[in-house]
């Protein structure tokens, strides 16, 4: 009984960081008042995932913001991002809000570190075909507005959660 309990509060120390849900999509460029609006919907998906998951969502903006983190060079960003996407992500939520921007990066290190890929879309944008047949995309969605998004996206995680473990 005693090599248990060694072993078990052993695990304890070595575990890593719990793993989390990683909200990617554009925000460089966006008009300002577009900016303010998805910042808000990443930080609610990223609410979202908390009460399903039981784990946080991660959502860069709060980390590295171009402003409010200024003092972070791009090197140390891709570096950030790509830690923490390849080894501490267990699902990423793509929110393609606008056509162009550099969240393909992101969906590369998911691919290859076989992270498991939502994508949500806003009802009537279209996304490349290259992004929605990739591998690992687990589910693409569309949505109508804040509301609907946060349904669906907690909906296709209790699916995944109940269903892929």
């Amino acid at each position: 009984m005693k090599w248990l309990k060694w072993l078990l509060r052993h695990l304890h120390l070595r575990r890593s960081k719990p793993k989390v849900a990683y909200i990617c999509g554009p925000l460089t460029d966006l008009p300002l008042e577009v900016q303010i609006e998805t910042k808000i919907l990443y930080e609610l998906l990223g609410s979202v995932c908390g009460c399903v998951l039981d784990f946080c969502g991660f959502v860069p903006h709060e980390h590295t913001d171009p402003i409010k983190h200024a003092h972070f060079t791009a090197q140390e960003v891709y570096k950030r991002d790509f830690e923490q996407v390849s080894k501490r992500t267990s699902v990423l939520i793509i929110v393609a809000v606008a056509p162009s921007w550099g969240g393909g990066m992101e969906v590369a290190w998911a691919q290859s570190a076989n992270v498991p890929i939502i994508v949500m879309i806003p009802a009537g944008k279209k996304t490349s075909r290259l992004l929605r047949g990739g591998p690992g995309i687990l589910n693409i969605l569309e949505y109508k507005g804040t509301t609907d998004a946060c349904r669906l996206l907690a909906d296709a995680l209790r699916y995944m959660r109940y269903n892929l473990n």
